[in-house]
């Protein structure tokens, strides 16, 4: 019972429908996977079709591996500082920084930047909000996985 009351205060866990190119998880979905191992699983297949991206920096896709790296299954999300992430990966902070804005940006739109307390989504984190960090398109492939339909997939064609 308590897992359902900590999804309650995460208002990007939702019981709506979700669209494939969103951040948000629907709460069906996040039930599904109890098993840390199986959604860390899908976290790294989402981040290799990611890291492919040549309009990526080098930098940002190191943010990008930490970041998935540091995913939780309680919220997510990733709640850690930039300043951890900057440890984590031996980049400057400020580099971290420009990367994750980057990552959120309206041409890549990787991630989005949630504001826990309210329902707000920001393209830069802003002093005075509990941010986090959201994987954009993770729910759709969360179902994907369900379904067996993983990145080496084949459907039959109708020819």
């Amino acid at each position: 019972m308590r897992e359902q009351e900590d999804t309650l205060k995460y208002w990007w866990i939702t019981e709506e429908n979700v669209e494939s190119e969103s951040g948000l998880i629907e709460q069906a979905v996040w039930y599904q996977y109890k098993d840390f191992k199986k959604l860390k699983r899908v976290a790294w297949k989402w981040f290799r079709a990611r890291a492919g991206r040549k309009d990526l920096t080098p930098a940002s896709k190191l943010v990008l591996w930490a970041l998935v790296e540091r995913h939780r299954y309680n919220c997510m999300g990733v709640r850690d500082s930039l300043s951890y992430i900057s440890k984590m990966t031996g980049l400057n902070r400020h580099t971290v920084s420009r990367c994750v804005h980057e990552l959120a940006s309206e041409e890549k739109n990787i991630i989005w930047i949630a504001a826990e307390s309210e329902k707000l989504l920001m393209r830069k984190i802003k002093k005075g909000y509990k941010t986090y960090i959201l994987f954009v398109g993770l729910n759709r492939a969360l179902k994907d996985s369900e379904r067996g339909l993983g990145e080496n997939t084949f459907l039959e064609s109708d020819d």
